[in-house]
């Protein structure tokens, strides 16, 4: 009846002003012994037939929506995404590592030219992207355990050694994992090139190619295409180093141009039984800029 709906509409009314004036107003002697510290303390809540009350039950109306009595909290997060994008592919007596050299956070660029790829020792080189303090805490362990391997054994580490070292590193740290992606390339023992992919938590496999980072998405069907049998074959007969050094160059450029993240310049790593090699190129974001 219209009687009832003035009632209700004044009723609501009430609690709204209630609702609104919490902070401004001295708490009422029977709110307070209650326990309520204040007016914003009490909440509408939804009852068993689709009511909402105040705590206390003392008000009902027919609507059934839940007000809240506290702000959301800012939840932490130790985490931070800090960009980087790595491509590597192993050849018959080589194997070629690249890594994109911008360190960015959200839609923020930090540097144009943090470098990516850590040499652990002449034949073994590690690209690693994601958390940029992740990485480093990773990497500073490395140093640590290769060098105290190679003072107890008196040798380096080979590729297979240091590819199960890692995977145990990262396993170890399963409860609170390294946000870092890395990839291993490197020298085998039989001089042929090997390429290790990883996750987060360690899980490793050897491929011919690999991609990880956040434009690893762009790079893998173009790393894909140049491996015989397409995804996880071995690279393509008849491609020389050289070959796979540019074609890689091509997918940062074309990869630039579709991730933010992915930008400023290309570092290129070639290692070889004989001798290594590196270059580092310009991505269409930072010719622009230095242009002007």
């Amino acid at each position: 009846s219209p009687s009832a709906w003035w009632k209700m509409h004044h009723h609501l009314l009430g609690i709204a002003c209630c609702l609104l004036l919490a902070g401004l107003r001295p708490l009422p002697t029977t709110v307070a012994s209650k326990g309520y510290e204040s007016l914003s303390d009490l909440r509408l809540v939804e009852g068993p037939m689709g009511y909402l009350s105040f705590d206390d039950g003392t008000v009902n109306s027919a609507f059934g929506v839940e007000i809240p009595n506290q702000r959301p909290k800012p939840s932490f997060d130790p985490y931070s995404m800090n960009g980087g994008t790595i491509a590597a592919l192993s050849g018959k007596d080589f194997v070629v590592l690249a890594a994109d050299t911008r360190l960015s956070q959200g839609y923020s660029i930090l540097s144009r030219n943090s470098s990516r790829i850590f040499h652990v020792t002449d034949n073994i080189v590690l690209g690693s992207g994601g958390c940029w303090s992740d990485r480093t805490g990773l990497l500073k362990e490395i140093q640590y355990v290769a060098a105290q391997y190679e003072w107890e054994n008196g040798k380096s580490l080979t590729v297979r050694s240091f590819s199960n070292l890692l995977s145990v590193m990262l396993y170890q740290r399963r409860l609170f994992p390294y946000y870092a992606f890395n990839i291993i390339a490197g020298i085998d023992e039989d001089g042929a090139g090997a390429v290790y992919g990883y996750d987060a938590l360690g899980s490793a496999q050897r491929l011919g190619a690999a991609a990880a980072g956040q434009g690893a998405h762009l790079l893998q069907p173009g790393l894909d295409l140049l491996c015989r049998g397409g995804a996880g074959g071995m690279l393509a007969e008849g491609l020389s180093a050289e070959d796979v050094t540019a074609a890689v160059r091509r997918l940062f450029l074309a990869a630039a141009e579709r991730e933010i993240t992915l930008g400023d310049g290309v570092e290129i790593v070639v290692l070889k039984k004989s001798k290594n090699s590196g270059e580092v190129v310009c991505l269409r974001e930072y010719q622009e800029l230095a242009s002007h």
